[in-house]
């Protein structure tokens, strides 16, 4: 669209944040007649200052990122919706007055229970003209403003208002209460799950703004499904660090019968492989439909991939535990692809060796498996020297290079090689130092990446915490203020007081768009955006101050480090797999969970050898007395000592592989069980005396030592 100067002159006027305030206020006169109309023209600004056609911004794009110089427009219009005072209480009066209980918001809370086709009919419902703009309205302001706000202000929700921050106190506060955030959420979960599910991509009618949102002015049905998108990712990740919600509130298990849900994910994926082969061939010769052909791809996509759309978008909609078991079939049919499955093929047979050094372990490793790239996938086949130069006896199956991966992920790990610092809570991110950015400390973090993916890769659990922003990071997701308590807590509460200082920000508080960094001793200061040492913070952009600040410490200080981890762990495992988990559920992904163990599945799925009866042996039946007995602490130390990870398998010990043994070690009732843990096996004397089983099997998983323990 080309607008003349006068027009986009007039069109800044109107979305400027002061006009914005003297509409607002002239609102707040006779509200309860002028809310929805109020709203209606807000959500039109909004939709057309994102419109790409339009440069009404006064920063380089219309909607500004975080490394932004300035907020665009569209951004300043948001920051006096929610902060000027004539907006006070705003976001909770739509909510409240107009969202909760309207015909619309009881349709969309209906939704689970009902055929979810009718968010569809409301989408294009006159009778819902004047609702439609009301929630947009207020899902554009919470999303916004959940940016900026911390945990303990979102869970410190006493009715605290948007906007007037600057009065700092109870406006800091969450403006909706935890049981208007679960109910906003049920409702918006309906409709997004609606809109993944039964949207075919065919228009409900003809026409132009077919495809739109009524009364919204411009919204299409895929930005407000955009929109909801973030704003339940959003509240679900504020539910995963500390759950609010009730048992079960994210799952939509009575809309989706699971038992095919998992077939038809796969068959889906078959379809789209299927489909984006036909188009490359259909290409080839022809560049000048290229273009084209790609976007047929995407409409036809959409049209065969409701599920994917709902994992690779709103995934806690499906239960964890059915998430886990797809991710597991995407590895093997990958497995299977690459003809790694049939053991008579060449893939198969094609094995890499590698010899390692016990007493050189990562170095060695790294010499001859970080070059493999994308074959890691493949068996390899780990020949150790011991600290003699001696080659140990014994055939690879699978065994050794667990032991070897196990043992790696120890020392590559380690706060002390520079490559990783870790949290109060002892989670490890990145070093931001100079030193972890040279190119030799960059290559050590592509082959840590392929090394973690090779362990997703092969089931294998490894024993490391990642700081929750980090993880975010591996869904391609930026972080914000809300993560920056658990990097930074001091700078994480200097910013929540500058949000909500009650006084001049500039007189007082002398602040500038930099930020300071000190790399082995040495402070020098950096420019946030061009010129910011003499851009001075204000009450009026501090909000910006504050995004930067964030950004720069969660995402630009470790972006090269994080970049080259990336390209490791992405050559083994597809980063749409892991798109289906959020942070909480990806770290359950690498290292398990930290409930305790269940025994009677352990005891289910362990296999013996060497005992005439097996578990009906005297000494079996002691030792799983005796394990039953263990306290949550004792369990997790057994099962580590066993197969080196304490923590059981994300769907049970069924899935272990090998299977949990104990083998018969013979008679001597002094010797200490010992274990290889390269096969999950107990070697367990056959010990006659229950009392003396049990000392001698909690000393031994206390000692934490293994194959030579005697």
């Amino acid at each position: 669209m080309d607008l003349d100067a006068r027009v986009r002159a007039s069109l800044r006027h109107i979305a400027s944040p002061a006009h914005v305030a003297t509409v607002l206020a002239l609102s707040n006169r006779y509200s309860a007649s002028t809310r929805p109309a109020l709203s209606g023209l807000l959500v039109t600004l909004l939709a057309h200052l994102s419109s790409p056609s339009l440069t009404l911004s006064t920063s380089p794009s219309s909607s500004s990122s975080p490394s932004s110089h300035a907020p665009s427009l569209r951004d300043q219009t948001l920051n006096a919706l929610l902060y000027s005072p004539s907006a006070s209480g705003l976001l909770r009066e739509l909510y409240r007055g107009y969202i909760r209980s309207s015909p619309l918001g009881r349709t969309l809370s209906s939704a689970k229970r009902e055929k979810s086709g009718v968010v569809l009919a409301a989408l294009a419902d006159e009778k819902y003209k004047d609702e439609w703009p009301v929630l947009v309205l207020a899902l554009e302001m919470y999303s916004r403003s959940l940016v900026t706000m911390g945990d303990d202000e979102f869970y410190s929700s006493a009715g605290g208002a948007f906007g007037g921050a600057a009065a700092g106190g109870a406006n800091s506060r969450n403006p909706l209460t935890l049981d208007e955030v679960i109910g906003l959420s049920g409702m918006i979960r309906n409709a997004a799950f609606a809109m993944y599910w039964q949207d075919d991509g065919t228009p409900a009618s003809s026409g132009p703004g077919a495809d739109g949102v009524v009364g919204t002015g411009g919204w299409r049905r895929e930005d407000v499904r955009a929109l909801m998108t973030r704003f339940l990712q959003q509240v679900h990740a504020r539910d995963s660090r500390r759950q609010f919600t009730p048992e079960g509130h994210w799952h939509m298990t009575g809309a989706i019968d699971m038992r095919s849900f998992n077939h038809y994910v796969i068959n889906d994926v078959r379809r789209r492989m299927g489909m984006r082969g036909q188009i490359h061939r259909s290409a080839r010769g022809q560049p000048a439909r290229r273009t084209r052909s790609s976007v047929l791809s995407k409409r036809q996509l959409a049209l065969i991939s409701p599920r994917l759309g709902i994992l690779n978008n709103i995934p806690f909609v499906v239960p964890f535990e059915t998430r886990v078991a797809i991710f597991r079939q995407f590895i093997d049919n990958d497995f299977a692809k690459l003809g790694l499955g049939d053991a008579t093929s060449y893939a198969a047979r094609s094995r890499h060796r590698a010899v390692v050094r016990r007493t050189h372990l990562a170095e060695d490793a790294y010499t001859h498996m970080n070059g493999l790239g994308p074959e890691l996938k493949k068996r390899i086949e780990i020949v150790f020297i011991d600290e003699h130069g001696m080659e140990e006896s014994g055939i690879d199956g699978g065994g050794l290079f667990k032991e070897l991966l196990t043992s790696l992920s120890k020392e590559v790990f380690d706060t002390n090689r520079g490559l990783w610092l870790a949290t109060s809570e002892q989670e490890i991110y990145p070093n931001p130092h100079a030193y972890a950015k040279e190119s030799t400390q960059l290559s050590w973090f592509t082959f840590v990446g392929r090394i973690l993916g090779k362990a997703i890769y092969s089931g294998i659990l490894v024993n490391v915490k990642f700081a929750n922003f980090f993880l975010a990071k591996w869904l391609g997701r930026q972080s914000y203020l809300d993560d920056l308590a658990s990097l930074d807590p001091e700078l994480y509460n200097g910013l929540l007081k500058l949000k909500n200082y009650p006084g001049n920000v500039e007189e007082d508080l002398a602040l500038n768009f930099t930020i300071t960094e000190e790399d082995f001793g040495v402070s020098r200061s950096i420019d946030l955006i061009p010129g910011g040492s003499e851009i001075p913070v204000t009450n009026d952009n501090r909000m910006q101050y504050i995004v930067l600040v964030s950004n720069y410490r969660l995402n630009v200080q470790i972006a090269p480090q994080c970049r080259a981890f990336y390209q490791g762990l992405f050559e083994i495992v597809n980063p749409r797999w892991l798109h289906m988990f959020n942070q909480s559920e990806l770290a359950i992904l690498v290292g398990g969970t930290e409930e305790v163990i269940d025994i009677d599945d352990l005891k289910a799925n362990t296999v013996y050898s060497g005992f005439a009866e097996e578990e009906n042996t005297p000494t079996i039946r002691a030792f799983w007395d005796v394990v039953e007995s263990f306290d949550k602490d004792q369990r997790a130390k057994l099962v580590k000592f066993v197969t080196a990870c304490e923590r059981p398998p994300l769907l049970g010990f069924g899935q272990l592989n090998p299977k949990f043994a104990i083998r018969n070690a013979g008679g001597d009732q002094t010797r200490l069980p010992t274990s290889a843990t390269c096969v999950n096996l107990l070697k367990l004397p056959d010990y006659q005396d229950p009392t003396n089983l049990r000392e001698k099997l909690i000393y031994a998983i206390n000692s934490g030592a293994g194959f030579d323990l005697s």
